[in-house]
């Protein structure tokens, strides 16, 4: 498959390979650092590295809504997974505070009665 841009003619791979470089370009470095805590609490979360994926998350918890907006659906998204963390070493309050403030988020974005809010 080729994608025409212009006279020129991409591969679709390259085309979607640009894409994905002009979007990573137009991150604002706040974006980014969170991002990066994200994919290192991630990491940390593989290893079994609990604290330091926690740690990672509640850096990245405090990023999102700066970084993409306090209802925007990336600062729920860090939310829930730092929530998740909360729930797999018994902090339950921690845990419910944070799926709460997503689920508003999604209650926000989609509705009441969205599936992305049930």
């Amino acid at each position: 498959m080729a994608v025409h841009w212009g006279s020129n003619r991409l591969s679709a791979p390259l085309a979607v390979l640009l894409l994905l470089a002009a979007r990573v370009a137009a991150q604002t470095p706040v974006q980014q650092e969170c991002l990066e805590l994200c994919k290192k609490a991630e990491l940390f979360k593989q290893q079994k590295k609990t604290a330091e994926a926690i740690a990672a998350y509640e850096r990245a918890a405090a990023l999102a809504p700066t970084a993409f907006g306090a209802d925007a659906v990336s600062t729920g998204n860090v939310y829930h997974h730092l929530a998740e963390l909360y729930e797999s070493i018994g902090q339950l309050e921690k845990a419910v505070a944070l799926h709460e403030r997503n689920l508003k988020i999604r209650e926000i974005r989609w509705g009441d009665d969205s599936p992305e809010a049930a």
